[in-house]
């Protein structure tokens, strides 16, 4: 268990030094941008790797992506992140507005919110076109209501 803020730290660093973000998820985020081939993503890390564990069809709501999103990570003491597109009116005109997340419960074990925590600096490199993040260890700041109003969507 870490105790102090030196092992803390240490274990941040070397976390945030040894994780990378896999080609095949870089390439799957650009098909979601580019292309619109996906309604969202989600990542997990494995192998000192930030991965895709699922994609999400274009025709994908949010509302799909949230019940798949939240059931891995609650209940089960795991984070993940996901890239997701939000749809929602804003001064009368339908748009479109990704968000990158990244979801830790926090009776996850203190090592895996850390690795995800110093990795999602990786994922926000890569994913450098995405502006609009979400941190969060409550699942109910993730609702399809709370995540619009962040984006002051008029619906």
């Amino acid at each position: 268990m870490i105790n102090d803020y030196n092992d803390s730290h240490e274990a941040f660093v070397f976390f945030q030094q040894n994780v990378e973000v896999d080609p095949r998820a870089i390439e799957a985020y650009k098909a979601m941008i580019l292309q619109k081939d996906y309604a969202y993503l989600i990542f997990q890390i494995s192998d000192n790797k930030v991965i895709i564990q699922e994609k999400g069809d274009q025709k994908a709501s949010y509302s799909a992506f949230l019940t798949k999103f939240r059931q891995y990570v609650e209940g089960k003491k795991e984070c993940r992140y996901g890239l997701a597109t939000i749809k929602g009116h804003k001064d009368g005109e339908l748009r479109a507005e990704l968000v990158l997340i990244s979801y830790c419960v926090d009776d996850a074990p203190i090592r895996m919110r850390m690795l995800y925590s110093a990795a999602f600096g990786h994922l926000k490199v890569a994913f450098k076109e995405i502006r609009n993040i979400i941190i969060t260890s409550n699942g109910s700041e993730l609702t399809e209501k709370n995540v619009k109003r962040t984006f002051h969507f008029d619906d």
